[in-house]
């Protein structure tokens, strides 16, 4: 299979292909700008350049899972599909999932969203200063600026987008998985109890629910 057919058979639309490309142009763009810069090595600025695309997607992935942490509906299982099932709540199934990252998810998507609109307006500041240090390590000059801050909001979009779909998409049937396994694991406890007991002619076990 080549990589023109991977692609159409994985990214069948060009919104499907924006997380693969944009990380691509970007690291050109970088090779392209570190090959003609003339104050610093370019492989000083391809390294740093580097460094900061990195801690950028992470920083915009880590918001991204953030602000997507799906909900368990307070012991509400999930379907098929990774959503609450209406009309069943954790006293039929006997339990109910830990929702402290949930909370804690709430918690930093309230505080981060009211800091930023209260500082909205002084962060001005921190930001040109975070840029001129990055475009220090591309020469320090306006082209350099340019550049930096180019490189630190496309890789931070591009990390926040990533975190959230893949937040989104992937983490509700993961903790379905997870929550499947542990009542599996649960009966499997209770069934051994019971048989135990029967066998040496003693009292079954509770039942779970």
């Amino acid at each position: 299979m080549s990589f023109f057919e991977w692609l159409k058979k994985h990214f069948q639309t060009p919104a499907a292909l924006a997380p693969v490309l944009i990380p691509i142009l970007g690291f050109v763009a970088l090779i392209t700008f570190s090959a003609c810069v003339n104050e610093v090595s370019g492989g000083s600025a391809f390294a740093i350049g580097s460094l900061v695309s990195s801690a950028s997607a992470t920083v915009g992935g880590l918001l991204g899972f953030i602000f997507a942490i799906p909900r368990s509906g307070l012991g509400t299982p999930l379907d098929e599909k990774g959503s609450a099932a209406p009309g069943e709540n954790s006293e039929k199934r006997g339990w109910v999932p830990n929702t402290n990252l949930e909370q804690i998810s709430d918690w930093l998507t309230k505080i981060l969203v009211g800091i930023g609109l209260v500082q909205i307006g002084r962060s001005g500041i921190p930001a040109r200063q975070l840029i001129d240090a990055v475009a220090k390590g591309f020469g320090g000059d306006d082209l350099a600026r340019v550049f930096a801050a180019s490189l630190i909001v496309t890789f931070t979009l591009w990390g926040f987008i990533v975190g959230y779909i893949y937040t989104y998409e992937k983490m509700p049937s993961r903790f379905r998985w997870a929550y499947e396994k542990e009542i599996q694991k649960l009966v499997t406890d209770q069934v051994r109890a019971d048989l135990t007991a029967s066998r040496s002619g003693g009292e079954a076990g509770r039942p779970l629910v």
